[in-house]
């Protein structure tokens, strides 16, 4: 899907609706919630940016992309005391809330984009 409008639109969607978007992923990461701000300091890992960052280059299709992103993050990560059920919940949350807003810009568009606009 690389530089579909689809892919584009999908993307606007969701940077219309950042604050939205940021909410829900919270709500969706409650464990995660609490340790936002002492993982960006500690750990210097900015969770709400890289969220971003990941749900761009999946609809974009960047594969080469994120595969270099989640390496340089899973080795910030392995660097610092991150329990795995937190990163796992995280990783999770980053999924449930990209599904939501793609069911929500499916409806506001009449469109209906599945597992298959990914691919």
């Amino acid at each position: 899907m690389k530089g579909s409008l689809d892919a584009y639109k999908l993307l606007e969607f969701i940077q219309e609706n950042k604050e939205d978007f940021e909410d829900s992923l919270l709500n969706e990461a409650s464990n995660v919630k609490e340790k936002i701000e002492e993982i960006l300091t500690v750990g210097n890992i900015d969770l709400i940016n890289n969220a971003h960052i990941l749900i761009q280059y999946i609809i974009e299709g960047k594969e080469q992309e994120l595969q270099s992103f989640a390496k340089q993050e899973g080795i910030a990560w392995a660097t610092h005391a991150i329990p795995l059920s937190f990163k796992l919940e995280w990783v999770q949350a980053i999924r449930r809330t990209l599904w939501k807003f793609l069911q929500e810009y499916n409806k506001v568009t009449n469109k209906v984009l599945t597992e298959e606009f990914f691919r």
